[in-house]
């Protein structure tokens, strides 16, 4: 039976490109306060996952220190579009299975953007349309 984990992964965005792309969504929407983002993983396995093979895949992509989020917000989540398989994943379930977890049909990474409004008496929030 097909078994899918989501596995939390490293920072996504270098300072610079986060005071970046905090810049360009003020410039959008001045309630935007904070902005944050990180990879995750998805892996999809012809069987269930065991521990030792969650904790083989975390050191394989390099997920032992996943980034936590330093703020709440409004979550986005960007992954490769429906029907496609990126040569990230490509390249990362060929690795897979040369580590001996031939059960992994793919992995694929997205990544997982945190949007904060600004706080105060008056607390901004987003609704769906600001978010697409």
């Amino acid at each position: 039976m097909p078994a899918f984990l989501t596995i939390p992964g490293q920072t996504a965005l270098s300072e610079f490109r986060r005071q970046r792309l905090l810049a360009n969504l003020c410039a959008i929407d001045p309630r935007v306060e904070r902005v944050d983002a990180r990879d995750f993983y998805v892996v999809w396995s012809d069987t269930s996952i065991s521990d030792d093979q969650r904790c083989r895949l975390v050191a394989l992509l390099g997920a032992e220190h996943a980034h936590r989020f330093p703020f709440q917000g409004h979550e986005v989540h960007v992954v490769p579009r429906i029907g496609t398989i990126s040569p990230w994943a490509s390249k990362a379930t060929d690795i897979a299975h040369s580590c001996a977890m031939s059960a992994v049909r793919r992995i694929e990474r997205g990544t997982e953007y945190r949007i904060a409004p600004r706080a105060g008496l008056f607390a901004a929030k987003f609704d769906d349309a600001t978010l697409m």
